[in-house]
């Protein structure tokens, strides 16, 4: 984590996670998804899961980037053509 946040010094991020007031009352969020805000407003939508406790919103993402091509010949739309 030390090296990612290292390297995104000085740029604009997009971080997700649990916060809760710590010590002194001060805010903390423990093991944040920290994500370079140009990939998430230029290169892809950044999709938030409701999840069971026990898997994060990282691990979901990667869960459903990996599978929905292997089932998308079989998913129909059900959007209006209109709007897709």
């Amino acid at each position: 984590m030390y090296d990612q946040i290292k390297e995104l010094t000085g740029k604009d991020v997009f971080v997700t996670g649990n916060v809760k007031k710590g010590m002194f009352n001060q805010l903390e969020m423990a093991n944040p998804e920290v994500v370079p805000a140009e990939r998430v407003y230029t290169k892809e939508i950044l999709p938030i899961y409701r999840l069971t406790s026990g898997i994060s919103q990282k691990t979901f993402r990667k869960i459903m980037r990996e599978n929905i091509p292997r089932i998308s010949c079989s998913l129909r739309e059900t959007l209006p053509e209109v709007i897709v």
